[in-house]
């Protein structure tokens, strides 16, 4: 297996566990926002609420996690190019989707707004996914990818 696509492997399986954690910190440390919104609801909601959203977080990234991990492995140790350029699809879907959907309901997306631009938090998952992206492209990979066996080069 070429450096390149090792290098790629670990980088996707630390997308996928800085991924856990940026989900699972709001539910664990919520902010003093998410609190003043669940205070605002009656009480018999507010139990509901917390453990809808623990459930859709939960959901979610499971679903994500799964899929970035099932696409990485087949592109890293069975050689699969479809899997390849599939990953590099999801990952376009996993920055691109909170966009999509708030412009499909005519609103501007909330960057900015309530979330902190100088944290480096919000940036680690896309520079990871950039850096895995190049490592899949990087010159030589492409006839690894070709051949059956991963020892080099297409008969």
């Amino acid at each position: 297996m070429p450096t390149q696509v090792r290098l790629f492997w670990w980088i996707c399986v630390f997308v996928v566990i800085t991924g856990i954690l940026e989900a699972a910190w709001p539910l664990l440390f919520p902010s003093a926002h998410y609190l003043a919104s669940l205070a605002k609801l009656p009480v018999a909601f507010r139990s509901i609420t917390y453990r809808t959203d623990i459930i859709n977080v939960t959901i979610s990234t499971a679903v994500w996690s799964v899929f970035i991990l099932g696409l990485a492995w087949l592109a890293a140790f069975r050689h699969s190019n479809l899997a390849r350029w599939g990953i590099v699809i999801v990952f376009l879907l996993r920055e691109s989707i909170p966009l999509l959907i708030s412009l499909s309901y005519n609103q501007t997306p909330s960057y900015g707004k309530n979330e902190n631009w100088g944290n480096p938090i919000g940036y680690v998952v896309p520079a990871l996914e950039i850096a895995a992206v190049v490592c899949l492209f990087w010159r030589g990979v492409g006839s690894w990818f070709e051949s059956k066996s991963g020892r080099g080069s297409p008969a």
